[in-house]
């Protein structure tokens, strides 16, 4: 950086100092107390750009300034909650990759939780669903470089790569401190991210990954076509959360709407306690006569929580599970000219009810732990199943592939009880 280039950058940053104190100044009254913060503010940028012209002429090996200031920027916004983002070009068609389309990769939605990076879910047929992962198994080195203070971004790209190329995990199994080495080979993933099949002769089970585009409209349409393929009107439905890292907002309050008639479905607060959205359900083609059972756990988060909220706030719906997750933060996306983009939390969602969300999660109105009882997939579940197994009487069918697990043989019952 030449000292013509280091006195344009520190005019840039005095021309921004200025645009942002006028936006400040238009929206609030400084009281007498407060000082002016133009003069600290301009000798922290002034700093940087130095260490900048610093590194650029005397480091011991060429540098790219473009990288240099991209990790800058990834640990400005570091500082901030976990949920903020700097996403440069790459970073943001990946991240909207995942919430809309396939990709190539291992098949897993991470998130950090508890200061672990831990797998929300694993997708259908994806290499880790295969390779025997699960959600909230927590992944502690990839390729033998432990992530504990890997950079979010790094951790996308470590886990992603061409298809055909392998990985090697260090995980730690949920609720056990058995460690286990897992390869995985990357290949293209399919993302179904709403699935829904008959629990019972007229009642439904939807399990919903994540929010993406047009979730709302595919519940409609599954639903329909549940009813159809059960020849007669369902008399319930159970809606599978769990294991759902959230995904857009606007597509959790159209599901919702779906099935509330009337009045709040969720609010969004900014800045002390500004209200940014009110979102309200409208009585068109809304179904108030099903009952519903909406099936919840602890990475239960975001989106789906809102959806869970709002069923749960206007008795429109029994919840059952554990505590969510209570990731109830508003993200924005600013879009800058080179591709690149800030992930910014912006507000804080709130219930119907005007419950907090944030770091509180939903509470279930039954609650139910995470055990399964249906066996790993290749693992025998009856006598009968083994191969060669001796049976009671010729040509018994092998047992059904697939066994409720507690949560659903739970809301089947509570779907039961409403009906009646």
């Amino acid at each position: 950086m030449t000292t013509q280039n280091l006195k344009r950058f520190a005019l840039a940053s005095f021309f921004f100092t200025i645009a942002f104190l006028i936006g400040s100044i238009s929206t609030s009254h400084l009281s007498a107390e407060t000082t002016d913060p133009l003069p600290g503010t301009f000798k922290e940028l002034d700093r940087f750009a130095r260490v900048l012209y610093a590194i650029e002429k005397n480091y011991v090996a060429p540098v790219d300034d473009r990288k240099l200031i991209d990790e800058a920027t990834r640990g400005l916004v570091r500082a901030l909650d976990p949920h903020s983002a700097y996403l440069t070009a790459a970073d943001k068609k990946a991240f909207f990759e995942q919430s809309n389309g396939d990709f190539v990769g291992i098949g897993v939605e991470v998130g950090i939780r508890d200061a672990a990076l831990t797998i929300l879910s694993t997708l259908p047929l994806g290499p880790a669903r295969k390779a025997g992962l699960e959600s909230g198994d927590i992944i502690l080195a990839i390729n033998d470089k432990t992530v504990a203070d890997m950079p979010f971004d790094r951790i996308i790209e470590r886990l992603r790569g061409p298809a055909g190329t392998t990985l090697k995990l260090k995980v730690r199994k949920y609720n056990s401190l058995a460690i286990e080495d897992v390869s995985i080979t990357r290949a293209p993933v399919a993302i179904t991210h709403l699935l829904g099949r008959l629990l019972a002769p007229d009642y439904a089970l939807i399990h919903v990954r994540q929010f993406t585009r047009g979730t709302s409209q595919r519940m409609s349409a599954e639903l329909k076509r549940l009813e159809a393929a059960n020849g007669r009107p369902l008399r319930g439905a159970a809606i599978d959360l769990r294991a759902n890292p959230g995904g857009y907002l606007d597509e959790a309050i159209r599901t919702a709407d779906l099935f509330i008639a009337d009045g709040t479905l969720v609010t969004t607060e900014g800045r002390d306690g500004r209200v940014i959205a009110h979102y309200k359900a409208r009585k068109a083609f809304t179904n108030t006569d099903l009952p519903l059972v909406v099936m919840v756990d602890a990475h239960t988060a975001s989106a789906s929580e809102i959806l869970a909220a709002a069923l749960q706030d206007h008795k429109r719906a029994i919840v059952i599970g554990e505590r969510t997750f209570g990731k109830g933060s508003v993200q924005n996306i600013f879009d800058f000219p080179d591709g690149s983009a800030l992930k910014l939390t912006v507000a804080h969602y709130y219930s119907p009810a005007h419950h907090v969300i944030q770091s509180r999660g939903v509470s279930p109105d039954v609650a139910v732990p995470r055990v399964e009882i249906s066996p790993k997939p290749g693992q025998p579940r009856r006598e009968n199943d083994l191969p060669n197994a001796l049976q009671s009487q010729p040509n018994q069918p092998k047992s059904d592939a697939t066994i409720m697990d507690l949560a659903e043989t739970i809301a089947l019952a509570q779907l039961k009880a409403m009906s009646l």
